[in-house]
C-alpha cells in the first residue's frame, strides 16, 4: 500500500519504541496533519499504535482514523479497541525498522501502512462489524493456537478461520464487479444500440447463471421473497415440469402435495368463513364451480364436472332453458350423471314444529327437493336430444342421481332426528348441509397432512 503522503516525497517516518512495562514493548507513530504541511505549519501527535510481547506471542494494534475530519486520530471502529494477532511468532520489536518489518508480515487482509491507521483492509470491515455486534466485546483476537470462541470482553477468531472468511468475500466481491460489468455492457448496447437501430441489433439481455435462484431462494426465508420473485417460481417450475418430472419426481411430487394441502387449508378457511355469512346463491355457486371436487366428497365416487347452471329442458347443455340446474356431474368411469341444487347456509331446513318435537321439512327445502327431481325428470325425457344438440357422446342417464346442499346442521337432537328421518326416506336425492361439506373438507386436509402420507 502506497503512502498517502507519497506526493510530499517524504521518507518512511520513524517509529518511537518504549518499554511499556509487564513484559510489553511499545511503538508509537508521529502523525501529522496534510495540510498543515502544505502550508508549511507543522502539527504532529504521537500516538502509541502497537504494542507487542517480548516473548513475541502477541502483537497488539490500536487501529484509529487518520483522515482530516473532527475524527482525526480517534478509535477506528465503534466498539473494537484492540485488534491482536497471537501465535504468529512475528517478533518484539527493537528498532522502527523490525517494526515495519513486522508490518510487512502481518497475514493478508491487514493495513500495513501507519498512515492509515492500521486494522483490517476495507474489504473486511465486516468481520469488526458482525463481532461489534456481541455487546461488551472490545478485543478482536486473531489467533493461530486457539479455535473461534467468544470470551470475556474479547473474540477470538482461529486464523484459519478469518483466512476462509477473507476468501469468500473476497470471491463475494469479485462476482459483484463481474455482475456489474455485465449490466453495465447491457444497459450500454441496449440504449446505444437497440434503441437506435432495434432491427439490426437485438435487445441485449444478462446471461443466465446456473443455481441463480436455488441461491437467491435458499438465502432468503418464504416470507422474504417478494410477490413478483414468489411468481417467476411457479412460472419457472411450471416451463420445466416435464423435466423436473423426469429428474426429480419425487421433489416434484412433494411440491404439488405441498400446494395442494395449501390450496385446501386456504379454502377450508374460506367455507369457514363464508358460512358465518348471509351470502347469495350465487358466491356459493362461483365457489364450487372453481372447486368442483367439494361436491364430489358428497357423492363418494370419482366425478367430474359437465356443465354449471346447466340447461336441462332446452336445445342443449348450455342453450337456453326452462330447467336450469345448478351443476351437471358425471361418474369418470360409468358416465352416469348427476344433478347438484345449491341453495345457502341459511337457508332453514325445518319449517315449525308439527307436534311432539317433530320438525317438517321447510318450504325451501321441500321445494328444492321437489326442483331437483323435475330436473332430472326433463332431462331423462329429453337426454337424446341434448347430447346430439350439444355434440357429447359421454354421458349416461342410467340412474340419474340429485343432491342438494342446504342449510347447516341441527345442533338440538329433536332437528338431527328429524333431519335423518327426512334425507333417509328420500328416493334418489341425497341431501347434505354445508356443515357436512366443510367437515368432509377437513377431514381430507388431516388425511393429506398426515406424518408419512408422501412416503
Amino acid at each position: 500500500m502506497t503512502s498517502r503522503f507519497a506526493d510530499f516525497d517524504l521518507e518512511r517516518k520513524e517509529f518511537a519504541i518504549r518499554d511499556g512495562g509487564d513484559g510489553w514493548r511499545v511503538a508509537s507513530y508521529t502523525f501529522q496533519d496534510a495540510i498543515s504541511l502544505m502550508s508549511g505549519e507543522v502539527s504532529e501527535r504521537q500516538v502509541p499504535l502497537i504494542r507487542a510481547r517480548i516473548d513475541g506471542d502477541l502483537l497488539e494494534f490500536a487501529p484509529c482514523r487518520t483522515l482530516h475530519d473532527r475524527g482525526f486520530l480517534s478509535p477506528k471502529y465503534g466498539q473494537i479497541r484492540r485488534i491482536v494477532l497471537e501465535g504468529l511468532g512475528l517478533g518484539c520489536p527493537e528498532t522502527s525498522e523490525d517494526v515495519y518489518e513486522m508490518l510487512d508480515s502481518l497475514p493478508s487482509g491487514f493495513i500495513k501502512d501507519p498512515e492509515y491507521g492500521l486494522g483490517l483492509l476495507k474489504d473486511y470491515r465486516y468481520v469488526v462489524d458482525a463481532v461489534e455486534t456481541i455487546p461488551g466485546v472490545s478485543r478482536l483476537v486473531i489467533s493461530a493456537t486457539h479455535p473461534t470462541s467468544i470470551g470475556d470482553g474479547e473474540y477470538v477468531l482461529a486464523l484459519e478461520d478469518f483466512s476462509s472468511v477473507r476468501k469468500a468475500i473476497d470471491r463475494t466481491h469479485g462476482n459483484a464487479l463481474r455482475e456489474a460489468r455485465i449490466d453495465k455492457d447491457v444497459i450500454a448496447r441496449n440504449a446505444l444500440l437497440h434503441a437506435v437501430a432495434p432491427d439490426r441489433f437485438r435487445e441485449a439481455v444478462r446471461p443466465y447463471r446456473p443455481d441463480t435462484v436455488f441461491k437467491a431462494v435458499a438465502a432468503a426465508p418464504p416470507s422474504a421473497l417478494s410477490e413478483g420473485d414468489r411468481l417467476a417460481a411457479v412460472v419457472t417450475v411450471s416451463r420445466n415440469g416435464k423435466e423436473l418430472a423426469a429428474k426429480h419426481p419425487k421433489e416434484l411430487l412433494d411440491l404439488k402435495r405441498d400446494i395442494e394441502l395449501v390450496t385446501l387449508e386456504q379454502l377450508v378457511a374460506k367455507v369457514d368463513d363464508w358460512i358465518g355469512k348471509n351470502l347469495h346463491e350465487g358466491k356459493w355457486q362461483k365457489l364450487f364451480g372453481d372447486n368442483p371436487f367439494i361436491l364430489s366428497l358428497a357423492f363418494g365416487l370419482p366425478v367430474a364436472v359437465v356443465h354449471g347452471q346447466a340447461s336441462v329442458g332446452g336445445r342443449s347443455l348450455s342453450g337456453e332453458g326452462d330447467k336450469i340446474a345448478d351443476f351437471l356431474f358425471r361418474n369418470r368411469f360409468t358416465d352416469n350423471v348427476t344433478l347438484v341444487e345449491i341453495k345457502t347456509p341459511q337457508t332453514k331446513i325445518f319449517g315449525r314444529e308439527y307436534r311432539g318435537g317433530v320438525l317438517p321439512p321447510s318450504r325451501d327445502v321441500s321445494g328444492s327437493v321437489t326442483q331437483v327431481l323435475d330436473q332430472r325428470f326433463r332431462l331423462q325425457a329429453e337426454m337424446a336430444s341434448l347430447l346430439r344438440n350439444s355434440r357429447r357422446n359421454d354421458l349416461e342417464a342410467y340412474a340419474v342421481r340429485c343432491l342438494v346442499v342446504v342449510g347447516r346442521t341441527p345442533a338440538d337432537a329433536a332437528g338431527k332426528r328429524s333431519l335423518e328421518l327426512f334425507r333417509n326416506s328420500l328416493h334418489d336425492v341425497s341431501l347434505v348441509t354445508f356443515d357436512e361439506l366443510l367437515e368432509k373438507l377437513r377431514a381430507l386436509h388431516g388425511f393429506l397432512s398426515a406424518p408419512g402420507d408422501a412416503e
